[in-house]
């Protein structure tokens, strides 16, 4: 079993994107819950897997099934 270090964060937004309209919140949260979830965690976790040897998205999801985006 390979151990993977693993880093909690929190991301907040900074300039035009700290004052957000309750639509464009909503939005948000639709993106963060809704049918789309799936298609944007997989590109974050692509985002944050950058400079890795591999690139191979099923070993990158199945190197980390708890990885999730709270919105």
């Amino acid at each position: 079993m390979i151990t993977r270090k693993t880093t909690n964060a929190t991301v907040t937004p900074k300039g035009s994107l700290e004052t957000l309209s309750q639509c464009e919140v909503q939005q948000l949260r639709e993106t963060g819950s809704g049918s789309v979830y799936a298609l944007f965690r997989q590109c974050a976790l692509a985002i944050l897997n950058t400079g890795s040897h591999s690139d191979n998205a099923k070993t990158i999801l199945e190197a980390y099934p708890d990885f999730e985006i709270l919105i």
